[in-house]
């Protein structure tokens, strides 16, 4: 006999001449499959800060099987900070593809420009994300424009004024702006 998922219900095809298993066998065979399939903590590959691979995403931060939606947070990025920046209180552009990058002071416009990069900021006036699959928390933002696709942001503190024109974008305050949506 043969399971197949589909779409989270199962399906079984008999085979005519096979012998018969009962329904709780199946079951226990389908768990372990799954089970060996997903990957753990333990057996994940580590991921080292500074050396161009990628660290933690804020997607791994929620503990496994909470069953809650992974959202974006300071302490998701904080792991993974592959550079630091300043804007000595002027503007920055960041340019760096798929880093993560800390901001360590006030900026006027912090823009983003760098597809599948993760920026953590302080005190921003006006943040820009003019590239897909950016990831953004900041402490404090006055306006915030979105025009890459595939853009989180989050700020912990403030209620900035927004203006999201790129597709499939999210905003809001930290621990509200969920990862998992395509």
């Amino acid at each position: 006999m043969v399971a197949v998922l589909l779409g989270g219900c199962s399906v079984a095809v008999v085979d005519a001449d096979a012998t018969p298993t009962d329904e709780l066998t199946l079951v226990a065979q389908l768990d372990a499959r799954r089970a060996s399939a997903e990957p753990t903590p333990a057996t994940r590959a580590p991921r080292a800060p500074g050396t161009g691979t990628p660290g933690p995403s804020a997607s791994d931060a929620g503990p496994r099987g909470s069953g809650l939606p992974p959202v974006l947070e300071r302490a998701g990025l904080t792991e993974s900070v592959t550079r630091t920046a300043t804007c000595a209180g002027g503007d920055l552009t960041v340019l760096d593809v798929g880093e993560t990058v800390e901001v360590t002071d006030d900026c006027a416009t912090l823009t983003v420009r760098s597809a599948g990069t993760r920026v953590l900021a302080g005190r921003v006036e006006h943040l820009v994300v003019d590239a897909s699959g950016v990831q953004a928390v900041v402490a404090h933002v006055g306006t915030v424009t979105l025009l890459g696709a595939g853009a989180r942001v989050a700020w912990e503190d403030g209620t900035p004024r927004v203006e999201a024109t790129g597709a499939d974008v999210g905003y809001g305050p930290v621990g509200v702006v969920r990862l998992d949506v395509d």
